[in-house]
């Protein structure tokens, strides 16, 4: 079996991040959304041409600090690094647009194998045409426990009954935020990474090199910070 991760980075308040006020009167617009997922690189592909996912663990967080600002602050670039060498991820997108970028950009340098993914309207819409033609299919699947008692899978399922879509020129989709009184908090960036899916299964560098170089990366890293206290 192997293991991916899918990243979606939200929020703009980290855009003026020496601002204090704008963090402390709105920490819920930066939103960090992770799904580890497993599956089999080996696996004959089925009639409809999709591979068995299953979703193993999920994090959401809100109002964190993407990037730590100072010496012994953490953000959750340091969360997502030891997530990453947790599950010894073979694969994986993190979302590098907006806010996401500096995130996107240095997780690529600690754990080179998850892609920096830059999306574009195109890129988008095949990324929610094939999560949809997943979720027709079936195979995708979560982690067995009771929605009510995860906050994870609690979270997803209200993400997923207030997310909208829209279809542009030349049938392109996108998930959509609500909008109107209310909805200011109402994210849907669990559902987003979601639909990374398919780029995490598919990435060329994929598997045993890749896996290879990132644990060399994470030794050195390990000798260098050894060498420095």
């Amino acid at each position: 079996m192997a293991y991916g991760i899918l990243i979606d980075i939200g929020g703009e308040s980290e855009l003026d991040a020496d601002d204090a006020a704008v963090r402390e009167l709105e920490p819920g617009r930066d939103s960090t959304s992770v799904w580890v997922i497993e599956y089999d690189p080996a696996e004959a592909v089925p009639d409809h041409g999709y591979h068995t996912v299953r979703v193993v663990t999920g994090e959401h967080w809100t109002g964190k600090k993407h990037l730590a600002l100072t010496d012994g602050d953490r953000g959750t670039l340091d969360d997502l690094v030891e997530l990453c060498r947790h599950w010894q991820v073979q694969s994986g997108v993190c979302d590098a647009r907006g806010v996401g970028h500096a995130v996107a950009k240095a997780l690529r340098r600690r754990v080179p194998a998850v892609d920096a993914y830059e999306a574009s309207g195109v890129s988008v819409s095949e990324d929610c045409y094939d999560l949809l033609a997943r979720l027709n299919a079936g195979t995708v699947t979560m982690w067995k426990a009771d929605p009510a008692a995860d906050e994870v899978l609690r979270e997803m399922a209200d993400q997923a009954r207030w997310t909208r879509y829209a279809i542009s020129g030349h049938e392109l989709l996108k998930i959509t935020k609500p909008t109107g009184v209310g909805s200011t908090d109402r994210h849907i960036d669990l559902v987003k990474a979601l639909t990374y899916l398919h780029r995490a299964m598919s990435q060329p560098h994929s598997g045993l090199m890749q896996h290879l170089r990132q644990q060399i990366a994470a030794r050195k890293e390990e000798q260098d910070d050894s060498g420095s206290t």
